[in-house]
């Protein structure tokens, strides 16, 4: 398995274009969609990239934790946290390597 940054991304992009667009010119769009999709997120608005998925805001509850080093009890206050949830198209495409063996 591989992490793809976005300088990774932006050679696989040019080379599944064949050079229409420079890297360059895909790391500025990429730099000016980040900021875009991370400032709709904090105002709770939700993200869908078809055949993708899609990202959603969502609020955990305040519970009752241990602090790791003493073991006292710690109240954990609530957070606003992201999910992805991969669209069917995606989830078919994992499922199938999943059976396949992960290679």
């Amino acid at each position: 398995m591989m992490t793809y940054g976005q300088e990774t991304l932006c050679k696989l992009i040019k080379e599944n274009t064949k050079g229409k667009y420079s890297v360059n010119m895909l790391k500025a769009v990429l730099r000016e969609l980040f900021p875009v999709m991370a400032n709709a997120l904090i105002m709770g608005d939700r993200i869908e990239i078809r055949d993708f998925g899609n990202f959603r805001v969502y609020v955990t509850k305040a519970r009752m934790g241990r602090h790791p080093f003493m073991g006292t009890p710690l109240r954990i206050p609530p957070r606003l946290k992201v999910k992805f949830f991969a669209s069917r198209y995606l989830q078919a495409e994992l499922d199938k390597r999943l059976k396949e063996g992960l290679k």
